[in-house]
């Protein structure tokens, strides 16, 4: 009969009453953000020993035409680009107008390294897709290697649009589609 009436929801009558209610309901409150808790912990003890993959980059090679605060401007084969450089970025010498740069960019435009580029590289733009995290397995000594595949060149986006010439200035024109 007791436990029949502990099943029973009432409101409390006396004080006793509602202070065992209120302890019992922070008793299931705390004990239900303690198992959630473990539950994190472990999903982030397995985040954090998978490592994660390495950024897609680009490497740029280009001709540098002027430094505003903390980007470099350069003029590549598709028009000029913008690379912001920030303090974790690792540059190899300082720059001027002019000089010949090699950045690897992350695909936001942020340089991870500049450098100066070879005399006889050339204007461009190459992806390098992220890296598996598989070792490359040591070449057999009976084995032939094949050379590696030169680096990739990115194709711009190309639109054709019909419309009428308003107006033209210098590199800009005004249409009507």
């Amino acid at each position: 009969m007791k436990l029949l009436n502990l099943l029973i929801l009432r409101p409390p009558r006396t004080l006793t009453d509602l202070i065992l209610l209120l302890v019992v309901f922070f008793i299931l409150l705390g004990s239900q953000s303690l198992f959630a808790s473990e539950g994190d912990g472990v999903k982030l003890a397995q985040a954090s020993s998978q490592p994660s993959p390495p950024p897609k980059t680009r490497t740029v090679v280009a001709d540098l035409l002027m430094i505003d605060g903390g980007f470099y401007v350069v003029r590549g084969e598709r028009g000029e680009i913008r690379i912001e450089v920030t303090p974790e970025t690792q540059l190899a010498e300082s720059f001027a107008f002019g000089d010949r740069i090699k950045a690897v960019l992350l695909p936001d435009d942020k340089a991870i390294s500049i450098t100066r580029a070879q005399p006889g590289e050339p204007i461009g733009t190459t992806n390098k897709a992220p890296g598996t995290s598989a070792p490359p397995s040591p070449p057999s000594p009976g084995a032939k290697t094949k050379p590696s595949a030169p680096p990739t060149k990115v194709s711009p986006n190309v639109r054709i649009i019909i419309a009428d010439i308003l107006m033209g200035d210098g590199n800009f024109y005004i249409s009507r589609s």
